[in-house]
């Protein structure tokens, strides 16, 4: 994703990582830059020190940006996402005014869950390179919430035979 300014600056940067999000929950935002810059405009290092020269407005732009990048996920009531997962294995949807945020999640998540889970639920691949604090947050809660959806559906399946 590319953030641009007007004075001709610009930094890309990724999705916010779990490690991120709780740098900025402990409110340390410019410890957590460095995580998700992958490169800019400027012609020094990405390191904790030089995001500490930016301009408070462009870290707050980009602190925004990257809690933007990890909606609907986050702001989702966990028991809602349950709920919403064991309508999408059974291969239900809803008609509620939640109906789009559903189709979102059904089309930027739930289509690809299976990619990285096994047939028992076990989280197999992550999604990105690196370790579990290295993933976008919001897959990592997507796919948690999976996992339990997905081996309760399995168990209440086996009830019945």
């Amino acid at each position: 994703m590319l953030l641009e300014f007007e004075d001709g600056s610009w930094i890309e940067y990724k999705k916010l990582t779990v490690r991120g999000l709780e740098l900025l929950r402990k409110g340390r935002v410019i410890e957590a830059l460095p995580f998700h810059i992958i490169r800019w405009s400027e012609d020094v290092p990405i390191n904790v020190k030089t995001c500490g020269m930016l301009d408070p407005k462009v870290v707050e732009e980009l602190r925004r940006k990257l809690l933007e990048s990890a909606e609907p996920i986050l702001s989702l009531d966990k028991q809602i996402l349950k709920r919403w997962l064991t309508l999408m294995l059974k291969g239900q949807t809803i008609r509620t005014s939640d109906r789009e945020i559903f189709l979102e999640i059904q089309q930027n998540y739930f289509q690809y869950a299976l990619l990285y889970t096994d047939h028992k639920g076990n989280i197999i691949n992550l999604p990105e390179q690196g370790g579990i604090l290295d993933q976008p947050v919001d897959w990592m809660f997507f796919l948690l919430a999976f996992k339990t959806s997905f081996v309760e559906e399995l168990a209440n399946n086996n009830k019945g035979r």
